[in-house]
């Protein structure tokens, strides 16, 4: 995978409790590290185009 490749930045961001406690549970429940939760998200996020929202 193309983003294994690529240099990381360590960033740290607020979210609601609510919105964390689903990121840790559905992260838990698929066996996926939640750092790769929200790259997966922002990637698709960003190409979405229109982020008129």
């Amino acid at each position: 995978m193309k983003a294994d490749r690529e240099e990381k930045e360590v960033l740290q961001i607020e979210l609601p409790r609510d919105l964390a406690r689903r990121l840790r549970d559905f992260s838990r429940e698929h066996r996926i590290p939640e750092s790769l939760v929200v790259e997966r998200a922002l990637r698709e996020y960003f190409t979405m185009g229109d982020l008129a929202h």
